[in-house]
């Protein structure tokens, strides 16, 4: 009976110490796989960190293409290869470095695709990961001062009437909106306007007719806001970055070719221009004092989404008999129709916008179809904001 008590015991007692070692090769396997976990994690954290650097490094400077080889950081080791890279997304397949390095070498630039591929692989005791992305650099743009993104701004009282019609240029999407910092009268029935109608004193509107194309926001289409702040434009500032410069009444007719998109030129004159005839390219006319714009004018458009002529003028505007007009324009003074005061009878058309600093009265065949100001012509002339300087956006990331 003894000995098979002691029997039992030994049994027990190698059963026992068997679970004990089997729990403790557990204990060791779930230590050693959650190492290997946080170490896997700090790894891909690493190789993040390491694509973010590149992008900072190339935020300073878009034709940085170095080697950061085995830099040691924090636990472990980092490597990142940059390579310039003209596409959109990464090459379909499996990632292999090798391969989408020399697909990336077959690629030539095109417009908006300038960017590059960035490989980022951290290390961590034996645990590797790796980051792969594509990145592009973001030109900067600019973008016009607000008053130069209404359709008609007038600074004075604004009477719109007849057959006067304000449209959004080739769009159902695009607003063309009016306002004035005054009072406005409208009369009858018959003027149409894409956009909302604004005023910062007080309306006479007997047939509301303004349906912007976009309103999600349920807005009225016709309401009292602040006023919209307007510079005071001094033609002579200009003097000096003028590309041509006059000093005497200019009667310009025939046909007038300017610079070019890439160099517009600015035209200055210290007196009165009259304009007939047609013209074209790329250019700002500041004008002293008044423009007169007679006869059947033809000022061409060479871009359908925006203008390419801007007319800055430091009195008034006359307009007579059926002018044609791409471009925009402001007006430090009054819009005159002969001579009766401010207003506007007959065929005008007008591509782009009109500032007014003065009073306007519409009324006739006047239309106005809107279109963006082109910064081109008006950055210089107006303080233009710029926009996202030299940022760096990815578009395609492996992991």
């Amino acid at each position: 009976m003894g000995k098979m008590l002691i029997l039992v015991v030994i049994l027990m007692t190698i059963v026992l110490g068997f679970a004990a070692q089997q729990l403790l090769n557990s204990d060791v396997d779930q230590v050693a796989h959650t190492v290997g976990h946080l170490q896997q994690l700090q790894a891909k954290n690493l190789a993040k960190s390491g694509s973010e650097l590149a992008i900072s490094y190339l935020s300073e400077d878009k034709n940085w293409t170095s080697t950061i080889n085995n830099k040691k950081m924090a636990n472990g080791r980092l490597t990142v290869d940059v390579v310039d890279y003209y596409g959109n997304f990464l090459p379909s397949g499996e990632p292999d470095w090798e391969d989408w390095c020399s697909i990336a070498q077959g690629l030539t630039p095109t417009d908006g695709t300038y960017g590059h591929l960035i490989r980022s692989v951290g290390q961590v005791n034996g645990e590797s990961q790796e980051v792969i992305s594509v990145v592009q650099h973001t030109e900067s743009y600019l973008e016009p001062p607000q008053f130069f993104n209404y359709a008609l701004l007038v600074e004075g009282d604004l009477d719109i009437g007849g057959s006067a019609n304000v449209y959004a240029y080739n769009s159902n999407t695009n607003n063309a909106d009016v306002h004035t910092n005054s009072d406005i009268s409208v009369t009858g029935n018959g003027y149409s306007v894409e956009g909302f109608g604004t005023y910062s004193g007080s309306h006479s509107v007997q047939h509301n007719n303004f349906n912007p194309n976009s309103n999600p926001d349920n807005l009225s289409t016709l309401r009292q806001v602040s006023e919209i702040e307007l510079p005071d434009f001094d033609p002579e500032e200009y003097e000096d970055v003028a590309t041509s410069t006059y000093y005497s009444d200019q009667h310009w007719s025939g046909n007038r070719n300017f610079g070019s998109q890439e160099n517009p030129e600015i035209v200055y004159i210290d007196a009165d221009l009259h304009m007939s005839g047609s013209y074209a390219g790329y250019a700002a006319i500041v004008v002293r004092n008044d423009i007169h714009i007679s006869g059947n004018v033809t000022i061409q458009s060479e871009n359908q989404e925006t203008n390419n002529i801007g007319l800055y003028c430091g009195g008034d505007l006359h307009l007579s008999g059926n002018p044609d007009i791409h471009g925009q324009i402001y007006v430090e003074e009054n819009v005159i129709r002969g001579e009766s005061g401010p207003g506007g009878n007959g065929n005008v058309d007008v591509y782009g916008q009109m500032i007014i600093h003065g009073d306007a009265r519409f009324s006739g065949n006047f239309k106005v179809y809107y279109k963006p100001a082109n910064v081109d012509i008006l950055d210089g002339i107006f303080e233009c904001k710029g926009v996202d300087k030299g940022r760096v956006e990815t578009i395609s990331y492996y992991e």
